[in-house]
């Protein structure tokens, strides 16, 4: 009678202890489905990443570096879920999982929910109101339904379907278009050539006027290292991702009105190294090398015989980062990747030239500084509060002592970048006094607002500002010596010319008004005789 009631007991603790314990329901669905889920929802962050660089190229090294951290956030939250918060309820810790996830790291796009929903409704508090009551409401069903059949698979098909659509606006910038002829090298010697592209850096004239900078001084300084200056130096396109490609291209990849889908599928194809400049040196035995740095841009090609990835786990964080609530808090702590990164560009530059006449190399190094933000002062020191971390120098509404203190900041990392190109070049030609180096910028700074406006409303100091660049060459003596051309396209041509022993004829000069990336409707214009016009009438 005893063990009867003992074992009564024990069966009455067993069903209590069973009772404390979510047991998962029953379904037909293997848990695998769960995993799935939150596997893709990982990858999400990763892919839209992408989508931030615009019309440029996109980074697999950054996607997949952003998707490991994801990945190890959800991992992570899972854990959470499943042993502290949802009483080892598997599956709804995994649908619970996936949806903070995909609301944490899609966070931009709540808040531009909520901007619409508020120009709707006409009130102002709208606009955060809908920015956390809509994750909320996700969240909620989640943890409420998570561990449903039905949930699982309209969960999985709306994930799978949003991943296509991304890819689908991700992957017209993986084409590659075919390049053009390269270029015919007959010279027995080559030497080591660098090109060094200074993304924003002023013409000196425009730094003295507009920036009440020094202006010549690194000009001076490189000029007793055997440089020769363009004082008059412009670029043929007012924005990099044109600036570039006519660089990689020796030519005009775009011209008046063009910017359709062939030209953006070659001017991506040049950006990373398709094309007559990297295929002539290719062509001649010398290896390529090309820096990858923080813009979307910069990507490398199977043509790049070396490819330098700088920066990538920084760049790949902070662009996931930026998609989260704690974007604000991440630009108020670390420095934007566009600085970070392009300093330890110039610094690493002498490590990309070898010393064996025989192997000779080409490097070509895009760096994303002086060009904002301006979080560098002139000795070097990374501050990230100081130019905030918009890649604007101003906004057009901005006021005259915000622009007075915006010039202020870019003149002072113009001191700190003078410093370590200088540093790196005294390393370089110690290693080999025969390098052949041209430094020059892609296009001039924007203190007038210039990129928030269209080319009819810039005024004449800020077409002079913006298309005015820096331009310096190092040849070795038995090149021409001459120096740079007036024009970009035609300065790199007398580069290629003298390391390929090649007699490249100088292009007619034309000069570009070429749109931002998002603003896809506006076509290229031709600038040319407005800025002659103005370079005229100011004796510059």
């Amino acid at each position: 009678m005893q063990n009867q009631t003992q074992d009564r007991d024990r069966q009455s603790d067993d069903d209590t202890g069973k009772d404390c314990v979510a047991q998962p329901p029953a379904t037909s669905l293997p848990d695998a489905v769960w995993f799935i889920l939150v596997g893709l929802v990982a990858l999400i962050p990763g892919l839209v990443t992408q989508l931030m660089g615009g019309i440029h190229s996109a980074s697999l090294w950054i996607a997949l570096t952003g998707t490991v951290f994801v990945g190890a956030v959800a991992a992570l939250t899972v854990l959470l879920m499943y042993f502290v918060l949802l009483r080892r309820d598997l599956r709804r810790s995994l649908a619970v999982a996936a949806a903070l996830v995909l609301v944490c790291f899609t966070w931009n796009y709540w808040t531009l929910t909520g901007a619409v929903i508020a120009e709707l409704v006409g009130i102002a508090a709208a606009r955060d109101i809908a920015a956390v009551a809509v994750p909320v409401a996700i969240v909620w069903i989640a943890g409420r339904f998570g561990d449903r059949d039905w949930f699982a698979v309209a969960a999985t098909g709306i994930v799978i379907g949003v991943i296509l659509i991304i890819a689908s606006a991700v992957a017209p910038k993986l084409v590659r278009a075919p390049g053009p002829p390269v270029a015919v090298a007959n010279a027995t010697f080559h030497p080591n050539t660098i090109l060094l592209i200074l993304d924003g850096y002023a013409r000196g004239d425009v730094l003295v006027d507009d920036f009440d900078h020094e202006g010549r001084l690194l000009a001076d300084e490189l000029e007793n290292r055997g440089f020769v200056v363009q004082e008059e130096a412009v670029t043929n396109y007012s924005i990099t991702y044109a600036s570039l490609a006519s660089m990689m291209a020796m030519d005009y990849p775009f011209d008046e009105g063009s910017r359709g889908d062939e030209e953006l599928a070659e001017m991506r194809a040049l950006l990373s190294g398709v094309g007559p400049l990297v295929g002539g040196f290719r062509e001649a035995g010398y290896t390529v090398v090309k820096s990858e740095n923080a813009w979307g841009g910069s990507v490398c090609s199977s043509w790049v015989d070396e490819c330098y990835r700088s920066g990538v786990i920084r760049t790949s964080l902070w662009a996931i980062g930026q998609l989260t609530p704690f974007a604000p808090i991440q630009r108020s702590f670390f420095g934007h990747p566009f600085t970070s990164v392009g300093l330890q560009q110039i610094r690493e530059l002498p490590e990309r030239i070898g010393g064996d006449p025989e192997s000779p190399r080409m490097v070509i190094s895009h760096v994303t500084v002086p060009h904002a933000p301006t979080q560098l002062d002139a000795a070097c020191q990374m501050d990230p509060q100081r130019g905030g971390a918009g890649l604007h120098l101003v906004s057009p509404e901005d006021s005259e002592a915000m622009v007075d203190q915006a010039r202020a900041r870019y003149a002072s990392q113009v001191e700190c970048v003078d410093r370590e190109v200088l540093a790196s070049i005294d390393t370089l030609l110690e290693k080999d006094p025969d390098l052949a180096i041209l430094i020059v910028a892609d296009h001039g700074p924007d203190s007038r607002g210039q990129l928030e406006l269209n080319h009819d409303q810039w005024s004449d100091a800020a077409m002079v500002e913006r298309m005015s660049v820096l331009s310096a060459m190092r040849l070795p003596e038995w090149c021409d010596q001459d120096g740079p051309a007036v024009t970009t396209v035609n300065t790199i041509r007398k580069l290629a010319s003298c390391s390929l022993g090649t007699d490249l004829e100088p292009l007619p000069e034309r000069m570009f008004w070429a749109p931002r990336e998002d603003d896809g409707t506006l076509p290229v214009i031709d600038i040319s005789d407005r800025l002659r016009s103005i370079l005229r009438k100011t004796g510059r």
